[in-house]
C-alpha cells in the first residue's frame, strides 16, 4: 500500500510547478528567450535553474520567462526539476530528488547563464574562467553536447570541451547585409546591401553592379543605357555634336542638317530651315545679275534695275 501511495503522489506531484502557477522573483539571470523559442512551432522551452534543483526557468512562445519551483514532498524540502524529461515528451517534470542527478550549489552560480553549467574550477582546471582560480570558486561553462549560444542572434551552437562553437550565422539576422544559407553568411538581402554603385542592386542573393549609372560614369563620346547599365558609343546633348553649328542629338545620334547659314549654300541659293533653296537671301547674291541688282526678300528672287547709272543708258533717255 505505501507503495501504491508514494506512485500516486509522484505522479499528482510531478505536475504541480507552483502554486497557481505564479512566476517566482528571478534569484538567477533569466533566460533571453527570443534566443531559444522557435517562430515556427513556439514550443516553450524549460531551463534547470542555476544552483537549485527545485526550480526551473520556462521560455513561453510569447518569448516572456517565468521561474517555477517544484512542488513540496512529503518529509520536507521540494521535489527536483527532472530536465531529462522534454516538453515534448511529457515536460516539465517534477521528481524524486533520489532519481535526478543534480546538486544544489552556491548562489554565485545565478550569475550563469541557465544554459551553461556551473563548476568548481577545482574540478575542471581547464575551464574557461578558472585560470589562477582558488579551490573554491566557481565558473560558468556550457553543458558539454548541449546547444549554446554565443554571438549570433539565436541559440544553434553546439558545446565541445567546453566551448560554444556556432556556424557564421543562425539566422539572417545575423548576416550583416547577406542571407545566412546552412550556417554560412552568403550575397545580399536588399538592394541597400549593395553599394559598389549609385544603382546596384539585389537579385536571387547577388549584387549586380551594372557598367554606368548615369551618363557621367562612360567615355566622353558615350552615354548610359539606363535599361541595362551599359555605356553605348552616342552623343548625350547638342553640344557632343560639332559636325556644324547648328548640329543636334537626336535618340544619342547627331543629326547634322543641309545647312545652318546661307554660306552653307551654293552661292545661287540660301538657308532656310535648315534646307538649301534656290534664290537669293541678301543683295550680294544678285551680283551677278549686275552691279545693283538687289534680292526681294520676300520672294528671294533677284531684281534687275534697268539701269544703275547713267552710263547704262542711251543718249535719248538722258535728257
Amino acid at each position: 500500500m505505501v507503495g501504491l501511495v508514494g506512485l500516486f503522489l509522484s505522479v499528482f506531484l510531478c505536475m504541480i510547478p507552483n502554486i497557481a502557477g505564479q512566476c517566482l522573483t528571478p534569484d538567477a539571470v533569466p533566460p533571453n528567450c527570443k534566443s531559444w523559442i522557435d517562430p515556427v512551432d513556439q514550443i516553450p522551452i524549460f531551463f534547470q535553474h542555476q544552483f537549485n534543483c527545485s526550480r526551473f526557468w520556462v521560455c513561453e512562445p510569447d518569448l516572456s520567462d517565468c521561474l517555477h519551483e517544484c512542488a513540496p514532498k512529503p518529509g520536507g524540502g521540494a521535489l527536483y526539476f527532472d530536465f531529462n524529461i522534454d516538453h515534448e515528451h511529457g515536460g516539465p517534470v517534477c521528481n524524486w530528488p533520489e532519481v535526478v542527478d543534480c546538486t544544489n550549489k552556491p548562489e554565485v552560480c545565478g550569475e550563469c547563464q541557465p544554459w551553461e553549467e556551473c563548476v568548481k574550477c577545482i574540478d575542471c582546471t581547464d575551464c574557461p574562467g578558472c585560470e589562477n582560480a582558488g579551490d573554491d570558486d566557481w565558473t560558468c561553462i556550457c553543458k558539454e553536447g548541449g546547444t549554446c549560444q554565443g554571438n549570433n542572434a539565436i541559440a544553434c551552437g553546439t558545446c565541445s570541451n567546453h566551448v560554444c562553437e556556432e556556424p557564421e550565422c543562425c539566422t539572417n539576422e545575423d548576416c550583416q547585409g547577406a542571407i545566412c544559407d546552412n550556417g554560412v553568411c552568403k550575397g545580399c538581402a536588399s538592394d541597400n546591401d549593395c553599394t559598389n554603385t549609385a544603382c546596384s542592386t539585389c537579385m536571387n542573393h547577388a549584387c549586380h553592379d551594372p557598367e554606368c549609372c548615369v551618363d557621367e560614369d562612360c567615355n566622353s563620346n558615350e552615354y548610359c543605357n539606363t535599361d541595362n547599365g551599359v555605356c553605348v558609343e552616342g552623343c548625350r546633348d547638342n553640344s557632343d555634336c560639332t559636325a556644324m553649328v547648328c548640329s543636334t542629338c537626336e535618340n544619342h545620334q547627331c543629326v547634322d542638317p543641309e545647312c545652318c547659314i546661307d554660306a552653307d549654300c551654293l552661292n545661287t541659293q540660301f538657308c532656310e530651315d535648315n534646307k538649301c533653296k534656290d534664290g537669293c537671301n541678301e543683295d550680294s547674291d544678285c551680283s551677278m545679275n549686275g552691279e545693283c541688282a538687289t534680292c526681294n526678300i520676300a520672294s528671294h528672287q533677284c531684281t534687275e534695275p534697268q539701269c544703275c547709272n547713267d552710263s547704262n543708258c542711251t543718249p535719248e533717255f538722258l535728257e
